[in-house]
């Protein structure tokens, strides 16, 4: 749904086009561009090399991956 050089801004625009026609697809977009946002921004924050971490969120999926994944 979402391309590697789509901007938030527009990420969360074609979101909310969803949400007048499709409210489950609007919410599903939702948690997706979340996750991605969350995983920029370990990696921005991160002290780790960018390739350490992303290895270690490799497999890493929704809460309770991110609660078990040691990035330190």
């Amino acid at each position: 749904m979402f391309l590697v050089q789509d901007s938030s801004v527009s990420r969360e625009e074609r979101i909310k086009q969803f949400l007048d026609e499709d409210p489950s697809l609007s919410a599903l977009l939702s948690v997706i561009h979340f996750e991605w946002t969350v995983r920029r921004a370990i990696i921005a924050l991160g002290k780790s090399p960018n390739v350490v971490i992303r290895v270690k969120l490799r497999g890493c999926q929704g809460l309770d991956g991110y609660k078990e994944t040691r990035f330190f």
